[in-house]
């Protein structure tokens, strides 16, 4: 199952995914946390160093290369990143023998593993989109097989980010971290109103972060649309003030503070059931899109006739 936290900058949403990741891991559960978010810097809370870290947006030409497999209806063509999937393709699976992960992982030492989008560097600025990043996490997610009782943790960009690529159909639940305060909940109601306008169910949830007043949970309450998507709160945590002051130890003890947040999260994931058809479908629907409207002009190519429209991902789960 995959999760993505989201939400307006300095709500949070990095600090809940690695608390949330931390709490599944320590409740047994296989997880794999995923920083996607450009301001990268969640490896930190979880005590793995930077220079660990094995950014996937460095390697995506090896990614398309793993995930081919055998295919050669794409061979002499432009992979790109909405390619979908076929029976010749070569699948990832979020276990620890995986070894597409074996390779691009770290791990600290508790065992957490953690995969990274990659940040720009120095080569990047001024030319570089943050699109260009996540085109191999795409590719990743498009050849994901994982199961209902693991666990994909990601912090992912601000809300609106995701409406304008396949993430916003790639996740099984977004969480909207929403701070007591209105520009916080402007971000909420603009991703609400993104995703009432598509064709497919995006499943939405939202937890009230840096809560210290009655006012502040009133002011959540009372501005949030659909008011079911609310599942909780977060206080403001002193606790997370030591954490960025260096003292690592408090976060354990954040995560316990707030376990029953993180119960109630885990069920409503546990709740949802993923529709591989319906999301097999909104790939091609996405490759077709890119395809017509930027790519066969350019490369001079019917790439649509490329799909595979025998694939089927319960052939291969």
């Amino acid at each position: 199952m995959r999760i993505a936290f989201l939400g307006k900058g300095g709500s949070g949403k990095t600090t809940m995914a690695a608390a949330f990741a931390t709490y599944l891991h320590e409740n047994k559960k296989l997880t794999l946390l995923v920083d996607a978010d450009i301001n990268a810097h969640i490896n930190s809370l979880i005590g793995i160093e930077d220079t660990k870290l094995k950014p996937i947006s460095k390697i995506t030409s090896q990614i398309i290369d793993y995930v081919k497999g055998s295919r050669i209806d794409v061979k002499d063509i432009p992979f790109i990143s909405h390619v979908p999937p076929s029976k010749q393709s070569r699948f990832i699976t979020l276990k620890y023998n995986d070894e597409f992960l074996n390779q691009n992982v770290v791990s600290n030492v508790e065992g957490l593993r953690l995969m990274t989008i990659g940040t720009y560097e120095d080569s990047d600025v001024g030319f570089t989109c943050y699109h260009s990043k996540i085109d191999s996490f795409v590719i990743f997610l498009n050849h994901l097989l994982d199961k209902s009782d693991e666990y994909l943790v990601v912090d992912s960009v601000t809300g609106v980010d995701n409406l304008g690529n396949s993430l916003i159909f790639s996740y099984d639940l977004n969480v909207i971290l929403v701070e007591p305060n209105y520009k916080s909940i402007e971000v909420y109601n603009n991703f609400v109103e993104g995703v009432r306008r598509l064709d497919f169910p995006v499943n939405v949830c939202v937890i009230g972060n840096k809560v210290e007043t009655k006012h502040d949970r009133d002011l959540i309450l009372n501005s949030i649309k659909n008011d079911k998507h609310l599942i909780g709160f977060v206080s403001k945590s002193n606790k997370l003030k030591l954490v960025d002051q260096g003292n690592k130890m408090y976060f354990k003890e954040f995560i316990y503070e707030n376990s029953n947040v993180f119960d109630q999260v885990l069920k409503t994931l546990d709740s949802i059931q993923r529709d591989w058809d319906i999301y097999l479908k909104n790939i091609r629907s996405s490759f077709s899109y890119m395809a017509r409207n930027y790519y066969n002009q350019y490369y001079g190519i019917d790439l649509e006739s490329k799909i595979d429209n025998s694939f089927s991902f319960k052939d291969v789960i």
